[in-house]
């Protein structure tokens, strides 16, 4: 069957220069777009370490959040909102998570508040409140429990069919070529793949064909007659479905575009009956990348099609967004058009070293591009037939396209995964179906947004003066926090202090300097904000993943032990001055380790950590920055040096114990044979537990006031790994967890390094993404081969 194929007298400029929109384009135009855009914007995104839990496992996640148009980290950001969502919106969990230059972490139990269902959870800042635009993280995750769910099969999809045509710029019109996008879902809403469709006339005769990929998206070429109505006829599993496709408008413009090399083709085509309207009036056609506006003066000049021809050095990076505006301003026209050159894309190479401990393995994977920038990069280590991973966005992703568009895209990390000319082909067919970007000009027009929300830099605090005597107030120190005094003079009613990072469980300590260097208790009224998680509604609801069959486990066998099950908790023990013996008690019997209180005394014998360990039995060697602590008394012979933990978090590199104070150590627990600690923990373990308030006691007293914060930080924590009866059933093959890190560099010799725990397999799967301090980005999936 031939297709129609029509001829038109193109008129084609190569285009080598684009001016600024300043230059030709009305001042409306150019005032509305500089004030929509004039504030920076941020765009948030979570690594999550798996998208399948299973009751009982740990929710690890990594946060990054950037600037929008720079696509590097943010320096601004302090303050990211992480909630989970159940499928009516009800918060279930949320954590307020520190970013420092972009970057933060966190992790969710997943608990029996959390049933076996679909979730989402969403990440993003005070700052993204002021914005309509999807610069915020939504990812919908599924929770299993293996209790209830023995054996979960795929679920059944209706024959409902979806599917969508949609013109090229968003214009079909008669009697000129034009090209339609193709997606067609399935009930659930993903795509079907391998659909083959025909294009039927009002007489039945075959005009257009296509087939879909594996996202249920495609493309044909129409030239519609006009008052004529078509139809699709698609064949889904030996069924049949007619849609119909829209009326095409007797009068009007389209656009198509084309690559051509590294250069880029908009042709616009009309008909008669609209070219003996619009003949030589002037329209502009911009170019802009949500920050920065192109912009050139077209017009048909007696010719039923032109086409422009922008080369490479006038594009954006990343995503472009075409629109055709009349002579009246109006936008009639918009494709959206993604550019791979640019972006600076980082890989792991084959040349990686596997060192083998006992009970884990040490990875240095080289990166392929040799940067002199820090990074931060997080890792996510699964079984090599893993099904618990299916994220449908990715770092780059995120990033650099999902802000851009309006609807929902299936496997969006897809695109940016081994990149080809298949890849970029496929991504272009998407955008057709994506229609008009996420920048809505009538909003543009009417409305610069109203920054409402500031950006956050931690709590603030107002405290309000009742009765003052000296009116000098010292604000004790926290984890993350120095101590501060305050003065305020006598017509002051209150005192402001911000960039207050108060964790968890921490409160607010304020004394007020009296003669004498004493210290008494304020008469002060404290406010805090903000005070609790600011709510953020979701335009879109997160594309859902996949449900596949579940492989359960026998009744009478238990998978594995959860993952915060009999992990010591030593919370902070609120100090009685007169009661110092129970509190030492209550430390004593909340552990099996042995437990190290420290006082005044203690603290002064020792100049630092080493001299300390050592009369604790261990053996300890120091010298140019350097710390290296063994245990004579290690079970085996594999591993010597012992699990060391600051405040909860576990040391991997032992360097910030090099001539550590103990001035501000509280107690230590030190745990010589690793008992409870796993296998990892066979030369022991050793845990400093520190409180920065112990200096400014010591010197003014125990006298203040304190203040219960309503909103604080989430502290960071050890993530850990279940415990499984077997590590070779099917079960832990597809839904196990081997480990997690959150938070790894990319070192001097473009490196990355890390640790895992050895369960003997040969292989496992990686999942790594991560981002330089310059916008150097890796998202990437590999097998390692242990052996």
């Amino acid at each position: 069957m031939n297709l129609i194929k029509p001829a038109f007298f193109t008129l084609v400029t190569f285009l080598s220069v684009i001016h600024p929109l300043r230059a030709q384009a009305p001042s409306k135009l150019i005032t509305a777009f500089e004030n929509y855009t004039e504030s920076p914007r941020e765009v948030s995104y979570l690594h999550l370490n798996k998208s399948l839990f299973v009751t009982g496992e740990t929710m690890g996640f990594s946060s990054y959040v950037f600037d929008k148009f720079e696509k590097k980290p943010s320096v601004l950001t302090t303050n990211l909102y992480c909630v989970i969502m159940d499928e009516n919106d009800k918060v279930i969990k949320k954590q307020l998570i520190k970013i420092t230059d972009g970057y933060g972490s966190g992790q969710f139990d997943i608990d029996s508040t959390l049933t076996s269902g679909s979730y989402k959870i969403k990440a993003y800042t005070n700052w993204m409140r002021n914005f309509d635009e999807h610069n915020y993280y939504v990812q919908s995750f599924r929770v299993i429990d293996p209790e209830k769910s023995q054996r979960t099969n795929s679920k059944n999809i209706s024959n409902q069919i979806d599917a969508q045509f949609l013109p090229e710029g968003g214009h079909l019109v008669a009697e000129t070529q034009n090209t339609i996008g193709v997606i067609v879902k399935d009930s659930l809403g993903f795509g079907i793949s391998n659909v083959e469709g025909v294009i039927l006339s009002e007489s039945n005769s075959i005009v257009g064909k296509f087939k879909t990929n594996q996202f249920g998206i495609g493309k044909f070429l129409l030239l519609p007659k006009t008052n004529e109505r078509y139809v699709a006829q698609l064949k889904i599993d030996q069924n049949t479905y007619d849609f119909p496709i829209q009326k095409a408008a007797p009068k009007g413009i389209c656009l198509s575009l084309a690559t051509i090399g590294d250069k880029v083709a908009i042709t616009l085509n009309t008909n008669e009956a609209t070219l003996s309207e619009i003949n030589k009036t002037p329209y502009q056609l911009t170019l802009h990348n949500g920050k920065t506006i192109k912009s050139i003066e077209v017009d048909f000049s007696d010719k039923l099609s032109l086409t422009k021809i922008i080369t490479a050095d006038k594009l954006f990076k990343g995503m472009n967004v075409f629109t055709l505006f009349d002579d009246r301003m109006n936008p009639i026209l918009e494709r959206l058009y993604f550019n791979y050159n640019g972006i600076d894309i980082m890989s792991t190479t084959d040349t990686y070293t596997v060192t083998k401990n006992m009970d884990s393995l040490m990875v240095s994977l080289p990166v392929s591009k040799n940067t002199s920038s820090t990074g931060k990069v997080s890792i996510s280590i699964l079984p090599e037939a893993t099904r618990s991973y299916n994220h449908h966005n990715n770092i780059i992703s995120q990033t650099y396209l999902r802000p851009y568009v309006k609807g929902i895209i299936e496997n969006a990390a897809y695109y940016f995964k081994n990149i080809d000319r298949k890849k970029k082909f496929e991504l272009d067919n998407l955008l057709i179906t994506q229609g008009w970007s996420s920048y809505n000009w009538t909003s543009l027009f009417k409305n610069t947004p109203k920054i409402t929300y500031n950006f956050e830099n931690g709590i603030s605090l107002i405290a309000n003066v009742n009765n003052r005597e000296t009116g000098q107030y010292l604000i004790f120190p926290t984890r993350l926090n120095g101590s501060e005094i305050v003065t305020i003079e006598d017509d002051d009613k209150n005192f402001v202090v911000s960039g207050f990072f108060p964790l968890e469980k921490e409160q607010l300590k304020i004394g007020e300097l009296q003669k004498k260097a004493k210290i008494g208790k304020p008469s002060i009224y404290v406010q805090f904000g903000p005070s609790k998680i600011h709510s953020f509604g979701v335009v879109n609801d997160p594309m859902k993943q996949k449900q596949h069959t579940f492989v359960g486990f026998s009744d009478s066998q238990s998978i594995f032990q959860s993952s915060w099950e009999n992990i010591e908790q030593l919370d902070e023990v609120v100090v009685n001055a007169n009661k110092k013996e129970d509190r030492i008690e209550k430390l004593k019997k909340s552990a099996f380790d042995q437990i190290d209180v420290f006082d005044e005394t203690k603290r002064r014998a020792f100049r630092n950590f080493a001299s300390y360990i050592i009369t604790q039995g261990f053996n300890v060697r120091q010298s140019l920055g350097s710390i290296v602590i063994t245990n004579p008394r290690a079970v085996g012979s594999a591993r010597t040096t012992p699990l060391v933990f600051l405040d909860g978090v576990l040391l991997t590199d032992l360097s910030v114990l090099y001539n550590f104070d103990m001035s501000i150590v509280d107690y230590v627990q030190i745990n010589k044979l690793g008992f409870g600690e796993g296998i990892r923990g066979n030369a022991g373990s050793i845990k400093i537990f520190t409180d920065p308030s112990i200096s400014v006691i010591s010197k003014y007293g125990k006298t203040y006031q304190a203040y219960d914060i309503p909103l604080a930080f989430s502290r960071k924590k050890r993530f850990y790994t279940p415990v499984y009866n077997s590590y070779t059933s099917e079960f832990y093959e597809k839904y196990g967890v081997i480990g997690w890190v959150n938070e790894a560099t990319i070192d001097s010799t473009n490196t990355i390094n890390f640790s895992i725990f050895n369960t003997g397999t040969d292989r496992v799967k990686v999942f790594i993404e991560g981002v330089t301090n310059q916008g150097d980005v890796i998202s990437e999936e590999r097998i390692l081969d242990l052996n």
